[in-house]
């Protein structure tokens, strides 16, 4: 078989040539690590202007895109093999002269290995691709680029300020302690097969459809890794918004409680409390709607403009994020400190090779991420709706590796 490894690093900004245990980000320079691409990311809203009138820009849900530069070796050998087309054209037609039927037979010997190079470096801007709009879970995390697998994040207690001292009168000595969170980042992989008949027989490049098929169950993977750390939002306050769908006693719907006042309340408990801010709030798609749709949210009882997925403002909570998905299980709304939730981002890897026995290409398509909460019990808190049968949340890896391929059902003849 013959294999290609290459390496995309966040961290670094690039694609390497070999995979990450060879790698030194900060002096690849100096030990042969090549980098055959530079990677460009630039965050793009994908909300409509009219969300957006409402919105601020960090409220909102972004997608990446992606550019990538060929390194100047890459350059130049791409330029290589486009001669060496063209001198293998000459020969083969018997048109060659013998200086360029040495020339040929010298380049050949090189220009096959680097040929599944050039091809399978635009294979890894169109796996990180355009994100699917439906899985935005991972951007209520804040995103950090760590170089290798393993990374630490300190947190840090208050300090007491000594307040209108009489003269004379000394200060408490007083001093910041602090706690170490430990990322240790693994793998989420795929592998895909490419027989060279089924490349025969179809009427479209199946090996761009795969990968982009691999994009989006990659991104599914990191919402159900999101919805397992946040599963474990601390349940200490016992936060409850009573029903938002409660008649008062005239009868008129959505509006025997007022939600807008609970969830204040909690986000200020908790604050004091805490010395933290809930800032952003994971609900289910339907329980998001419920609450937009309280008299006491609205002041009427429309039907709500939020449905379906999203980063909205939320109503009445001047400064708070809802974040807004239907995987969300229902009956429970996430609320947590963006400072303390983290994203750690690793490398990500293709491998491509020929493996002859069965006809066929073969890719390898591997994830290094880790989501994180540093101290759940201080920067998080789990919200319960009543009036709302809770459903199932995803509390252990078992529960997520199930779900990782979406429920499809083809159409039959």
């Amino acid at each position: 078989m013959t294999k290609e490894v290459l390496t995309y690093s966040p961290y670094a900004g690039a694609i390497f040539d070999g995979d990450v245990t060879k790698m030194d980000m900060t002096y690849s320079e100096f030990i042969g690590n090549r980098i055959l691409a530079e990677v460009g990311v630039e965050q793009q809203m994908v909300a409509s202007k009219k969300t957006l009138e409402s919105v601020h820009q960090s409220m909102s849900v972004t997608k990446p895109k992606f550019s990538f530069q060929l390194s100047a070796s890459m350059r130049k050998q791409a330029r290589q093999i486009a001669a060496a087309k063209e001198l293998k054209k000459a020969v083969w037609s018997g048109q060659a002269t013998p200086q360029q039927i040495m020339l040929y037979q010298q380049m050949s010997a090189s220009v096959d290995s680097r040929v599944e190079k050039v091809r399978t470096i635009p294979l890894i801007p169109t796996l990180l691709g355009d994100l699917p709009e439906i899985y935005i879970l991972e951007q209520g995390f804040t995103g950090i680029n760590v170089e290798k697998l393993d990374a630490k994040v300190p947190e840090k207690d208050s300090i007491e300020v000594q307040l209108q001292l009489n003269p004379g009168q000394k200060a408490e000595t007083d001093r910041t302690n602090f706690a170490d969170h430990r990322f240790s980042l693994k793998r989420n992989s795929c592998d895909l097969l490419w027989t060279t008949e089924s490349g025969m027989r179809s009427d479209f490049d199946l090996k761009q459809i795969d990968v982009a098929n691999v994009q989006t169950a990659m991104r599914r993977g990191r919402d159900l890794l999101s919805l397992l750390e946040l599963s474990k939002c601390s349940t200490a306050g016992s936060y409850t918004i009573r029903d938002p769908t409660a008649a008062n006693t005239a009868g008129f719907p959505n509006s025997k409680y007022n939600v807008v006042e609970d969830m204040a309340k909690i986000i200020a408990d908790f604050n004091t409390q805490q010395s933290a801010m809930l800032s952003d709030l994971f609900w289910n798609s339907v329980d998001f709607v419920l609450w937009s749709s309280s008299y006491y949210t609205t002041g009427f009882v429309p039907s709500p403009d939020y449905a379906g997925y999203g980063i909205v403002a939320t109503p009445k909570i001047p400064g708070v994020r809802s974040i807004v998905s239907p995987m969300v299980p229902r009956g429970f709304v996430y609320a947590v400190d963006r400072s303390a939730s983290f994203r750690a981002e690793g490398p990500k890897a293709t491998e491509m090779e020929r493996d002859g026995s069965v006809y066929s290409d073969v890719g390898y398509f591997h994830d290094f991420v880790q989501f994180k909460i540093a101290n759940p019990a201080r920067f998080t808190a789990k919200i319960t709706i009543d009036g709302v049968t809770p459903g199932t949340e995803i509390t252990t890896l078992a529960q997520a590796r199930k779900l990782t391929k979406a429920p499809v059902t083809l159409a039959s003849d």
